[in-house]
Order: structure tokens, then C-alpha cells, then sequence
């Protein structure tokens, strides 16, 4: 039996569907994650672990930065953005 779900060219999908399933592989729809309450949990364990991280930390840590630092870091990178911009155009310029 073949799957039937529509192409973007509007035939019918040619390939076999699955078994207990009534589309093949590509057009079974998308999954709408963990449901069990075991796996949920497990999963926070999990995001917890992850937040653990020194790369995790210094991301958390750049989030909760005071404003002065944020503006500190964006007159930085407006700076470093100002220079290469400049840079560039010396190169463009045509040599005498």
C-alpha cells in the first residue's frame, strides 16, 4: 500500500507506507515530544546537568550582565565594526 500524502507537485506520494501507520516515513507528521511523567522529569535532570556547564554558566552570566557592562560591550563592538568598515575602504581605494 502506498503512502498518499500530496507532493509539492500535488501527486500522490509513491513510496510504501509504514507498517500500523497510514503515511511512509516522511509524511508520518511530527512528533509533539515526551508525554510520561518519568521522561519529562528525566529531561529536566538533564537540563539542569547541561546548565552546569562552564560554557552554560558564562552564558547565563552574559544574560544577567548590568547595563553599563552590556553598553561597555556594545561601544566595544561598534568600535571593532567602525574599524574594519574603515579598513575596507582603504583597501578599496585605488592605489596612485
Amino acid at each position: 500500500m502506498l503512502c498518499g500524502a500530496r507532493t509539492r507537485a500535488g501527486t500522490p506520494c509513491r513510496r510504501p507506507k509504514l507498517p500500523g501507520r497510514s503515511r511512509c516515513r516522511n509524511h508520518g507528521g511530527l512528533s509533539t515530544g515526551p508525554k510520561s511523567p518519568e521522561v519529562l522529569e528525566l529531561l529536566r535532570q538533564r537540563l539542569l546537568t547541561l546548565n552546569r556547564t562552564p560554557e552554560a554558566r558564562a552564558r547565563l552570566a552574559a544574560r544577567n550582565r548590568s547595563p553599563e557592562a552590556r553598553e561597555r560591550q556594545r561601544a566595544r563592538m561598534l568600535a571593532y565594526w567602525a574599524a574594519r568598515r574603515a579598513e575596507k575602504a582603504r583597501q578599496a581605494e585605488p592605489s596612485v
